[in-house]
């Protein structure tokens, strides 16, 4: 019997080793490694499904396509078999991505963004920057913005692709190499497309990818929610004043001051958006720094000031609309319990706030909306610096509005001309002064106005008539301009607004203010430190209170709304607004807000009376029922969704050819054949040689 079972086990390893040696996949894997995936990724929303994914693994052979020359050589060539194939980013357009599609010859996409060649000593650029480049639309959100029904709204983005929302059900991965880990994936790529071309793609073995990036989702943002398949695109805003006592009966006017903290691209895992959201939110918070040095506490003008950090705009204003929404609308807490529940995470019952809807505080009812006296946002401000005559810097800003004849607007106009230089002479000058009117750029004033048109409203930022030329691109990470450029540009603007702001929230700002009346001024450095945690060095202290990773660097994108845990960004915001606008620091430590009295905040690990709080973002079209679950309340409002998905694969291998495929498969049946055969044979020869029969 032990002889019996001990021959069966040998039988089975042996069909079992020979399956593997002969297994009839696409390519053998022969050399295998696994590289750093940078993928585009599955969106959804109530109509559309946009993004990138694959129902199975798929894998292919290296090649490089470096002109549309080249690329359109590959789309007419007869090659056989499968490839993966390298394309600079700025070939990525909807119309060579689907004729890559249709030819039948592509597995998958690496857009080439950034790199140098691995084996040149000068690291020469394998490819270089293009002047523009931006992969979301022409019009960026305007289905959601305040002109969505105007027919001749201007067009804001008219480099945009649109490829951000279109859909390619086929894996496209980013080579970007920034760090270590990057860089390395990056160099073995290259490497092995210079390897192919060596080779001419004759001679085997030859260098392979295999991606697998399998997200579940499917249909629309319903249809993936009721499934559990998605998670809704957001996060948590971040909203502070000096005012601790704010109240919604107070009458005192309230200023707002408006930024938005993060941005996307095609690829979430590098989105940077350094013009675009870090920008804004360093001048925002540098302008909070200003005020609070002010020699009369800000806390005691005529006008409150309240700074708002607003998560997920670049996704149809997510942070403002539900912002405004709540503010603005009457509120009903339907059930609250003192204990969290499977639906509301939150202890309402020491928060203050409510189980259905579940809300962590109710303290965003203490701003009346019927207050707001004006907003004043901080748009793309990194690039106000450029070279006049004779190679001089010469600084230059825009204000935008909705309403040129707008008195509030008139004067929040003329007062920031007025400081900074003269109204038409100074750096900040009206959008409009070249003749063609054209309202409000895609920002989150919108969702204030659209409750009310005639609040004054400026949006301030470095271009005139065009977003950045890198607007939601990878290209957006500053490498196309000097750093001391980059802070000179945001201190230069934030301090003339901290000042006006000082001067308004008094209701002394005019349109003669001199400088020498305002003893506010920006801390230069401060910007310096921001630029580099936010950019190049998250190790920095600013995330030493709540951040234990040592990663160089951050990605920027929204990410997905969960309802107790907040993201990098909106902790860096709230640690830092709260320290900056908090009426008390104690000497109490801190973990959390549990470790502190009613009414405090934790904040760089300690309890502080300051009025910081987070807020939800997520889409307004979105809202949560009593069991927790997610549904699409209005399919006309914004409803991102992003797909989950497993783990993503990313592997770089060598194939062999066809032929010696199919000499390993025949050398395998082969061996099975011998090895049943002498199994066979083998247990009829111990039978009758111990006469077991």
């Amino acid at each position: 019997m032990y002889i019996s079972i001990l021959l069966k086990e040998i039988l089975f390893i042996s069909l079992f080793m020979h399956l593997v040696l002969s297994q009839d996949t696409e390519f053998k894997k022969v050399f295998y490694k696994k590289l750093l995936p940078v993928p585009c990724v599955r969106i959804l929303n109530s109509t559309s499904v946009t993004g990138c994914q694959s129902l199975k693994p798929t894998s292919g052979l290296l090649i490089l396509t470096e002109t549309q020359d080249l690329l359109n050589d590959f789309i007419k060539s007869d090659r056989k078999g499968k490839y993966v194939v390298i394309l600079p980013y700025e070939l990525m357009t909807n119309d060579n991505l689907r004729s890559l599609e249709s030819s039948g010859k592509m597995s998958g996409v690496l857009a080439l963004i950034n790199g140098t060649d691995p084996s040149s000593p000068n690291s020469a650029p394998i490819i270089q920057r293009p002047i523009n480049f931006s992969p979301d639309e022409k019009c960026p959100n305007c289905q959601f913005g305040l002109y969505r029904n105007d027919e001749s709204r201007y067009i804001w983005n008219p480099n945009g692709l649109g490829i951000i929302q279109e859909r390619y059900d086929f894996p496209i991965f980013a080579l970007y190499p920034f760090d270590k880990a990057s860089n390395n994936s990056y160099n073995k790529i290259i490497n092995g497309v210079q390897f192919n071309e060596r080779r001419s793609y004759e001679r085997f073995p030859l260098k392979a990818v295999e991606f697998d990036a399998l997200m579940f989702a499917a249909i629309d943002a319903s249809t993936c929610l009721r499934r559990n398949f998605c998670s809704p695109v957001g996060g948590h805003s971040v909203y502070s004043t000096p005012s601790i006592d704010m109240n919604e009966n107070d009458g005192k006017p309230i200023i707002i001051v408006s930024a938005a903290m993060d941005s996307k691209s095609l690829f979430q895992g590098i989105t940077l958006g350094l013009n675009n959201g870090i920008s804004g939110s360093i001048a925002l918070i540098a302008i909070a720094d200003a005020l609070s040095r002010s020699p009369t506490p800000v806390k005691n003008f005529q006008k409150h000031i309240l700074f708002t950090s607003f998560a997920g705009e670049p996704w149809g204003f997510l942070g403002s609309q539900r912002f405004v929404k709540n503010i603005f609308e009457p509120f009903n807490c339907i059930q609250n319990k003192t204990k969290p529940t499977q639906s509301c995470g939150y202890n309402t019952g020491q928060s203050g706030g409510c189980t259905f809807p579940c809300f962590r505080d109710l303290d965003f009812k203490r701003i009346n909306f019927s207050n707001i006296d004006s907003i004043i946002e901080l748009s793309s401000v990194a690039n106000g610096i450029s070279l006049g005559p004779g190679n001089i810097q010469q600084f230059k800003y825009f204000v935008h509005v909705d309403n040129e004849n707008n008195a509030g607007n008139r004067l929040l106009m003329q007062g920031l001309g007025a400081l900074s230089g003269g109204i038409g002479v100074g750096f900040v000058r009206n959008a409009s002064e070249d003749g063609v009117f054209r309202k409000l750029p895609p920002s989150s004033s919108m969702a204030f106005l659209e409750k009310n048109i005639n609040i004054p409203a400026v949006v301030i930022s470095d271009f005139q008539a065009n977003l950045s030329n890198y607007y939601n691109s990878e290209y957006d990470d500053g490498s196309d301009l000097d750093v001391s450029t980059i802070i000179s540009s945001i201190c230069t603007i934030a301090n003339v607004t901290s000042q006006a702001i000082w001067l308004h929230a008094q209701n002394i700002l005019s349109p003669t203010s001199p400088t020498a009346n305002t003893p506010i001024s920006v801390n230069c450095t401060l910007v310096g430190l921001l630029l580099d945690c936010l950019t190049v060095d998250a190790s920095c202290s600013l995330f030493d209170a709540f951040r234990r990773s040592k990663d160089d660097r951050i990605s920027h994108y929204t990410g997905v709304y969960q309802q107790t845990s907040q993201q990098l960004l909106s902790r860096f915001h709230y640690n830092v607004l709260g320290s900056i606008n908090a009426n008390i620091i104690s000497d109490r430590k801190c973990k959390n807000e549990t470790d502190c009295q009613f009414g405090e905040i934790c904040t760089n690990l300690h309890c502080a009376s300051s009025f910081t709080r987070y807020h939800d973002s997520y889409g307004a079209g979105l809202e949560f029922i009593e069991n927790g679950d997610m549904i699409v309340v209005d399919p006309e409002k914004a409803t991102w969704v992003e797909s989950v998905w497993s783990d993503f694969d990313f592997n770089l291998f060598n194939v062999t050819s066809i032929g010696s495929q199919v000499s390993e498969l025949m050398t395998g049946i082969l061996l099975t054949g011998l090895s049943i055969v002498s199994v066979i044979f083998g247990k009829k020869y111990v039978r009758k040689t111990l006469k077991l029969d």
